[in-house]
Formats: structure tokens, C-alpha cells, sequence
């Protein structure tokens, strides 16, 4: 039964975890769309300042592929350990 609670935790914490990032994701894109409705740059240089948000993210929608494979992998341990 320890192992199975071990895993237990293990999966909330990585679905906690996927649900925090999908929001950062979520309000990152819409910080990024606002900037560059509004036009908003650099006060010397006049660069635009949503032009780091596309990359930024693709690495959050990255960390949450990787959170979701984990938490899949996760719940899956839950079953193999309920089973042995």
C-alpha cells in the first residue's frame, strides 16, 4: 500500500503541477496579444515587446506536453502497483 500511495501523491502533484502551466501558458498568450494590440515597446531601443512571447509559449505548450506524458506515465505506475 506504500508504493501505491507514493504513486497516488506523485500523480496529483504532476496534475497540479500541468494545471499551473496550462494556465501560464494561457495568460502568457493573451500578455503576448495585448502587448502587440497595444503597440507596446522598449522605451530606447522601440523594440516590440510581444516578439519573446511566441517563444515563451511554445516552451510553456512544451513543459505541458512533457507534464501531461508524466502524469500519464504516473497514473499508469498507480495501476501497475494496485494490480502487483
Amino acid at each position: 500500500a506504500p508504493k501505491r500511495v507514493g504513486a497516488t501523491c506523485d500523480s496529483i502533484a504532476y496534475l497540479l503541477f500541468t494545471l499551473i502551466i496550462v494556465l501560464s501558458a494561457w495568460r502568457t498568450a493573451v500578455g503576448g496579444f495585448d502587448m502587440s494590440a497595444n503597440n507596446e515597446r522598449t522605451t530606447m531601443l522601440e523594440i516590440p515587446l510581444w516578439v519573446t512571447f511566441p517563444w515563451a509559449v511554445a516552451c510553456l505548450i512544451l513543459l505541458v506536453v512533457v507534464c501531461g506524458y508524466t502524469l500519464v506515465r504516473s497514473t499508469g505506475e498507480i495501476r501497475d502497483k494496485s494490480a502487483g
